[in-house]
Parts: structure tokens; C-alpha cells; sequence
């Protein structure tokens, strides 16, 4: 995955920060730059997201759920819609999920189904969004009005075994495998098996410009700092 900011030559340009993957990811990043966004391409996981937006200031946040709609990226847009202006991809219309972010109003949140959406009008989208304007269909807000919404976050760590954690925690305290062995009494190949184990379940997939191990230390991290309140 590519995460080199693409900007297009103009000032004041809207800053966007797209999470999708591929060529997906890469075609709706050049229509949003041809548009003259300024646009930063992650990766579509839970521990790429939050990382990147704590580095980076942006104007809307687009999300492309087409392939991605696991239970922790649900509560990942939820949580995202309470500080963001935000834009949503989808194959199809996740009521409960659309219903949740309406919770928080209609302005300055999209909710596009791909099969009726091409890029100018994914672009014009973005920027109706950007404007803190509503990009959802009045027949979508009319199909979510009785929907419950879902909870607002999950402790993604919760997914872990109890051994797991132990093994993410020793990660977050800077320990190498061969520490982390040490400390459980695990031989390297346990200690290996056990992170590859996290990485699956919390949604971290092999990607050329992310690090998942520093990705997942972040999610603990971040965890750890909703528990302290």
C-alpha cells in the first residue's frame, strides 16, 4: 500500500484521508487529486486509520468499506464520525451501520453504495461533504429511520487470547521476540506464531509501507489510553 501524500498544485486545497486499498484505492485518489484535493492514501484497517490520524490534519475522511466491513472498522467510522466529516464507500447499504452515523446528524457525512455511484459523482460527494453538506440519499436516511444503531466502540484487544495480550503488551513495552520469550518462558516460534495470531485478529494486513507490529502496538496503546480515560 502506497501512503505518499498526492497533492495537487493549488493552495488551500481539502485535505483528504482515503483509506482503501489497490487499484480501488489508487483511482479514487487520482479523481479526488484531479479534483485539486490533497489527498493521503492508508491502508483500509483499524491500526492504519487511528495511526494516521493522529499525524495528519484532514478535512473529510474517506473510507472505502467495499471488502473491509469487519465488526472493528464498524466502530472505527463510528467513532470517526463523532470528530469528522466523513464519507463512506460501500457495496451495499448497512443500515444499522448508516443508522448510527446519522446519529450524529446528516451534515458533513456521506454514505455512497457503489453500484450507483461513478467517480465524478464520488468527487462531487467529497465535496458536498467538505462543505459540511449531507451526501446521503433521502430513500437511504428513509430506510435506516427504524434501524438500531450498533454499539459505539469495542476494545478491539478484547479478540485476544490472554496470552496474546501478554505477548502485545511486551511488544508495546519495546521487548524483541527473543525478550518476550524470555519473559513468558516461549520458544521464538511461539512468540511468532502468537504475533501472527494478533495481526489477524486485529485486522492487520501485510501491506509495502506499513509496519504492522508498530501498528499494533498503537492499537494497544490507544486502548490503553480510552481505559485512563
Amino acid at each position: 500500500m502506497r501512503t505518499d501524500l498526492h497533492q495537487a498544485a493549488r493552495p488551500a486545497a481539502t485535505r483528504i484521508v482515503l483509506a482503501g486499498t489497490g487499484l480501488a484505492g489508487e483511482a479514487l485518489a487520482a479523481a479526488l487529486c484531479g479534483s485539486g484535493c490533497a489527498v493521503r492514501l492508508v491502508a483500509p484497517t483499524l491500526a492504519a486509520l487511528e495511526a494516521v490520524m493522529r499525524r495528519v490534519a484532514a478535512d473529510v475522511v474517506v473510507v472505502d468499506r467495499r471488502g473491509t466491513a469487519t465488526e472493528h472498522m464498524t466502530d472505527t467510522l463510528v467513532g470517526l464520525r463523532r470528530t469528522h466529516r466523513l464519507v463512506v464507500l460501500a457495496d451495499r447499504t448497512d443500515e444499522h451501520l448508516l443508522a448510527a452515523l446519522l446519529a450524529a446528524g446528516a451534515d458533513g457525512l456521506g454514505y455512497l453504495v457503489e453500484e450507483d455511484v461513478g467517480l465524478p459523482a464520488f468527487v462531487a460527494a467529497v465535496r458536498t461533504v467538505a462543505a459540511g453538506r449531507s451526501a446521503v440519499a433521502p430513500s437511504l436516511r428513509a430506510r435506516c429511520a427504524n434501524a438500531a444503531p450498533p454499539p459505539l466502540w469495542r476494545d478491539p484487544v478484547t479478540a485476544l487470547s490472554d496470552r496474546e495480550r501478554e505477548v502485545l503488551e511486551l511488544m508495546a513495552a519495546g521487548r524483541s521476540n527473543q525478550g518476550i520469550g524470555d519473559r513468558l518462558f516461549l520458544t521464538p516460534k511461539t512468540v511468532e506464531s502468537h504475533i501472527r495470531s494478533i495481526f489477524v485478529r486485529l485486522d492487520l494486513e501485510p501491506a509495502p509501507g506499513d509496519h504492522r507490529r508498530v501498528l499494533a502496538v498503537l492499537t494497544y496503546l490507544h486502548r490503553a489510553a480510552i481505559a485512563a480515560g
